[in-house]
């Protein structure tokens, strides 16, 4: 009897050392549009979740899930301003919960001049409640310069996560003119424009300009970054951080001189306030052979008053490294691309990685690009501490395939709603909204989740052995329980219960609330020749 009551209670404390698994709730089943478009969940502060859907004609569809779990309400959103049926001319620009409010941030590209819309949606009906015009792009831009500098990339909105201040940004980087390359737009929670003002880089010699980051600082300022350079690849190049202060008409501008001739670079950004510092997390191409490309990630710590750069570390990947050969016994060094800078409870950092390997099919006779497709490897977490010393790292085996190419840094965007339309993805033949992976911190530890084929079960740490996971007829959500260096293996949802039963979420839709713990997601499931569609709420401890 004793043997058995320490055993048990060995089981129990392992448990808990290694994180309990966590209460899922599923609403009951709801016909899902086909996979084809944007789709967002948003959880609100009054219990609330919405599921947002824009596909093509029918505008954006809106289902409302009460705090019991129940659907309360649906809407359909159209307008005559924007034609729902041009899905290449609409691009999604964020989804955030605005002073109580759910707010879409929707650019159509149906004129010369791209229009920003605001939509306004009641947090309990789903209904609109108003649509405004927030502003327009420059008005020198044209359709052939969209294309030019990337057609996602021209209006980006950046809300502040601690307060319901946020920025709308223009962006042409290919104008030469100061008052049309980028102009900042900062706005309070009930959508009071708060200031503006134009940018250019601090040096009179670059020509070409890339926004890449921002960050609010509630009411007070927004912080933007850029990466300039004097040639379009990179010649003379360098990143610049710059301030717009709440009551002023002009940027405070400096240069971060250890980028001088940094290419093709990302960057992800976050505002440590416990700290009092800016947490930039930049990626640069450093070198390309024929046979591979390196790329050189740096982890900068700037002062929020003066912008001054207090301290740079290079993101090593010892510890990743250390774990795959240890943990994996894998022979070569990680080689993913930083993806997001997480800014975790404690105030430490985590950075997340994924393995990224593009491919392009070309007409031999027009020499035109007839498909982008990414092939979305292992994932590299690494821990970093407040004194920026690397202090643990993990790797997870994935192999996944996305139609369509994804850049660096895409996970910090999709987290905000952002929506790219790529016209290579053909989403509605392929479930690329169930690839890469997700992150969650709580004070006991943190999660990573991904969909995996479930034949890979067997194919231990081989990732040449290992199945492609490329749509649901063959995904099961796995759950990684990630803390104090160790990592532990489970399916999120339970075994699987025979070949032919799948459960697979929709990464790209989730939502996570960092106050309840809880993370809301769509989830595909099979039983047979069967499938169904639910919302599932899991909270994690």
């Amino acid at each position: 009897m004793r043997k058995i009551l320490y055993f048990t209670f060995l089981i129990l404390m392992l448990g808990l050392h290694l994180g309990a698994q966590p209460k899922i709730e599923k609403s009951e089943i709801f016909e899902e549009p086909l996979s084809e478009g944007w789709t967002k969940l948003l959880l609100l502060k009054n219990g609330n979740t919405f599921y947002f859907h824009y596909g093509g004609k029918k505008g954006i569809q809106v289902i409302v899930f009460n705090k019991n779990k129940k659907m309360a309400g649906t809407n359909n959103i159209v307008s005559n301003n924007w034609k729902a049926k041009r899905k290449l001319l609409i691009k999604i620009c964020g989804a955030y919960e605005i002073n109580g409010e759910p707010v879409i941030f929707l650019q159509y590209f149906g004129d010369v001049t791209p229009v920003l819309y605001r939509l306004r949606i009641n947090p309990s009906t789903g209904a609109l409640i108003k649509e405004e015009v927030v502003g327009l792009r420059p008005k020198k831009f044209f359709m052939r310069q969209a294309n030019d500098i990337g057609f996602d990339q021209n209006i980006y909105v950046e809300k502040d996560p601690e307060s319901d201040n946020y920025a709308v940004i223009y962006f042409n980087g290919k104008e030469r003119e100061v008052g049309d390359r980028i102009k900042v737009m900062h706005f309070d929670g009930n959508h009071k424009l708060l200031n503006q003002a134009d940018y250019d880089s601090p040096d009179a010699n670059i020509k070409f300009l890339n926004l890449i980051g921002a960050v609010v600082d509630g009411s007070k300022r927004v912080y933007i970054v850029t990466y300039g350079a004097q040639k379009e690849k990179g010649s003379k190049a360098h990143v610049f951080i710059a301030m717009l202060t709440h009551g002023d008409s002009t940027f405070l501008n400096k240069t971060l001189d250890f980028t001088e001739d940094f290419m093709k670079t990302n960057s992800d950004i976050v505002y440590d306030r416990k700290n009092n510092r800016l947490v930039m997390l930049t990626n640069t191409l450093a070198e390309t052979k024929s046979s591979s490309t390196t790329y050189v990630s740096f982890l900068s710590y700037i002062d929020p008053e003066n912008l001054s750069l207090k301290g740079v570390n290079i993101l090593s990947n010892e510890k990743v490294n250390e774990y795959a050969h240890k943990e994996l016994n894998t022979k070569l060094d990680y080689t993913g691309l930083p993806q997001k800078l997480v800014l975790n409870r404690d105030n430490s950092i985590t950075v997340l990685q994924e393995e990224m390997t593009f491919k392009e099919v070309y007409s031999e006779k027009s020499g035109a690009t007839l498909g982008q497709y990414t092939y979305m490897g292992n994932i590299g977490i690494t821990e970093v501490g407040t004194d920026g010393v690397e202090k643990n790292g993990y790797v997870m085996m994935k192999k996944q395939f996305y139609v369509g190419k994804l850049n660096s840094m895409y996970m910090a965007g999709r987290d905000k709603g952002l929506w790219s339309n790529d016209i290579f993805s053909r989403r509605s033949a392929n479930d690329d909204q169930f690839m890469s992976y997700e992150y969650i911190n709580t004070d006991k530890g943190s999660y990573v989740l991904f969909n995996d084929n479930p034949k890979n079960d067997k194919k231990g740490n081989d990732q040449i052995k290992r199945k492609l996971a490329e749509n649901t007829d063959y995904m099961n959500t796995i759950c990684y329980f990630i803390k104090d260096g160790g990592a532990k293996r489970s399916y999120l949802f339970g075994e699987p219960k025979g070949k032919k039963y799948t459960i697979a979420c929709d990464i790209e839709a989730s939502d996570y609330d960092k106050k309840t713990n809880i993370y809301t997601t769509i989830v595909s499931e099979q039983h047979g020749r069967k499938y169904d569609s639910h919302i599932a709420w899991i909270h994690f401890e």
